[in-house]
């Protein structure tokens, strides 16, 4: 057993993202800090200062005008510091917008004036002065108002007034004439009773021309009313009526005759009980053609039912029953077969747990049943798993034997169902003594 100190390494500071505490100018410096997550420590530096970002095209710090110099200068872009000042020279006048002075208005028929001055934008001194002369506006007529209107054989008048001094000036409007319309105006409606009239009227007065005679017409009857309907065997009757004089006129309607419709109608259904019956229907009336039989259905069965279950050597029963008229129908259930039997008791068979006489009785069941099948190729792989069943059985009873030291008065159950071959035809049921083999 032994003891030893071990040192273990510093972890060092686990520090953030830097943050500043204090930002930098263009002359002063600043600082930064960033602290470890683990225990806090603080770890501090210095930003250096920025120093001055100088901008690259002049500032005008005073305007130059007529009347004074200006100044300009390099400006740092982050602070107000300036350098490079530098004078800017006195400038000429500058003319300002032109303005009006002494102006007469002009009106509708007389010229107006007016002075035209310009000064020095800064100092206001006079740098110019010029006489302008403004036209006459000329009237400003609104829109023509008609004061008569013109009809198509006298003449109307229209006048418009100058907005600024009120002036009228008139105008004739000369006679429309007679604006005749193309189509026919009806002035008196024919009837079934009287003749009518029509003419070409002036769509602005109530002159007409070319007055022409509209024959008297026909009944204006409605729709055809059926008054009796029409059956597959009888006539039936329809009327109109004139909707001026009320006079009928009257017409028959034909028989229609069977619509034979092309499907079967089912009349009376057919079941395993009695035959049903078919025919074509009329699809107006109640007439039938065509009556034909249906044939009786089979029974309607449902789902088979054991009521014997079969056995290796007896058959069973199944029967089912029609869900219309209860009739049951039975079927025989074929004999499972001695070969089922020979393949059961062969499977039933377990050498590990089954005692010995239970192994002597399955053995002996399963080479009767063997002995009773016809066809015992088929029978080969089971013979031959039953065959290593007897082996483990004999060697079983031997074991018994040499453990219980009894081979005068012993006597153990064992079966060497000998089979030779395919053909067995015979099994036996021997007491063998100890040491005997089983094929």
């Amino acid at each position: 057993m032994s003891r030893e100190n071990k040192t273990i390494d510093a972890l060092g500071h686990s520090c953030g993202e830097w943050t500043t505490t204090k930002e930098p100018t263009c002359t002063e410096t600043g600082s930064k800090e960033r602290v470890c997550s683990t225990c806090g420590h603080k770890e501090t530096e210095e930003l250096e200062a920025l120093g001055h970002s100088w901008e690259e095209d002049w500032t005008i710090d005073v305007e130059a005008t007529c009347e004074h110099a200006g100044s300009k200068s390099h400006h740092c872009s982050r602070c107000d510091e300036v350098k490079d000042s530098t004078a800017i020279d006195q400038t000429d006048h500058i003319g300002g917008i032109a303005v009006r002075e002494n102006e007469v208005a002009a009106t509708c028929t007389e010229a107006g004036s007016y002075e035209e001055v310009i000064y020095c934008k800064y100092c206001n001194t006079e740098l110019s002065r010029e006489n302008k002369t403004i036209d006459a506006l000329g009237h400003s007529c609104g829109e023509w108002t008609t004061t008569k209107e013109p009809t198509c054989l006298e003449t109307g008048s229209k006048e418009r007034v100058c907005s600024a001094c009120g002036h009228k000036e008139t105008e004739e409007l000369e006679a429309l004439g007679h604006n005749w319309e193309e189509d026919w105006t009806i002035d008196v409606e024919a009837t079934c009773e009287h003749a009518g009239s029509k003419s070409h009227h002036c769509s602005r007065c109530d002159e007409v021309k070319d007055v022409t005679e509209i024959a008297q017409t026909n009944h204006p009857y409605g729709d055809w009313t059926t008054t009796k309907e029409p059956t597959c065997t009888e006539a039936g009757s329809k009327e109109r009526v004139c909707s001026t004089c009320g006079h009928k006129e009257t017409e028959e309607l034909e028989a229609l005759g069977h619509s034979w419709e092309e499907e079967w109608t089912t009349d009376v259904e057919a079941t395993c009980e009695h035959a049903g019956s078919k025919s074509h229907h009329c699809s107006r009336c109640d007439e039938v053609k065509d009556v034909t039989e249906i044939a009786k259905d089979n029974h309607s069965y449902g789902e088979w039912t054991t009521t014997k279950e079969p056995t290796y050597e007896e058959a069973g029963l199944k029967e089912r029953v029609c869900s219309v008229c209860g009739h049951i129908e039975t079927e025989e259930l074929a004999a499972l077969g001695y070969s089922q039997a020979f393949i059961d008791y062969v499977s039933s068979i377990d050498v590990n747990n089954d005692s010995s006489s239970e192994l002597f009785a399955k053995i002996k069941q399963a080479l009767i049943y063997y002995n009773l099948v016809e066809d015992k190729d088929e029978m080969n792989n089971t013979y031959n798993t039953l065959k290593e069943y007897i082996r483990i059985f004999n060697d079983k009873v031997s074991t018994i034997n040499d453990n219980h030291n009894q081979t005068s008065n012993s006597t153990l159950a064992i079966v060497l169902g000998l089979v030779v071959g395919l053909n067995l035809l015979a099994i036996g049921i021997i007491i063998f003594k100890r040491g005997v083999d089983i094929l």
